[in-house]
């Protein structure tokens, strides 16, 4: 289950912004996680609040925000999301060639008691992949 690796990722993210703020719990946290990691929303939660447990995150709700990869159709140029492994262009259907993205694990904010703590990027060592 790697989504708890991701989930200790986004914990130990938030916990270290918690500590640079001053702040003693988090509410909620948005995170940004791209469709090549293949992590299940439902499941990710799961983790993160077991994960949490005794933390200053636990009881706080979990905001996922998907991200894609991008394509750009060989034939038309156009730049779209590869959703659903679909890499036929949305507007002519040529096939897609890979730009990028699609792998982002970033803690985008943490709210404290109404407020918003710095958003905090995760780099790639901070996440184990399985």
């Amino acid at each position: 289950m790697h989504e708890f690796a991701i989930a200790r990722a986004l914990l130990t993210a938030a916990c270290e912004t918690l500590r640079r703020a001053g702040a003693n719990r988090a509410r909620g946290l948005t995170c940004r996680i791209g469709a090549l990691r293949q992590a299940q929303d439902e499941l990710l939660r799961e983790a993160f609040a077991l994960a949490a447990d005794g933390t200053p995150c636990a009881g706080a709700a979990l905001h996922v925000i998907p991200t894609y990869l991008r394509a750009m159709c060989a034939g038309c140029a156009g730049v779209f999301e590869v959703r659903d492994w679909e890499w036929r262009c949305p507007v002519c259907g040529g096939e897609g060639r890979a730009l990028g993205g699609g792998d982002e694990l970033e803690l985008v904010s943490i709210e404290i008691d109404g407020s918003e703590a710095e958003p905090h990027a995760i780099g790639a060592a901070a996440c184990e992949r399985d």
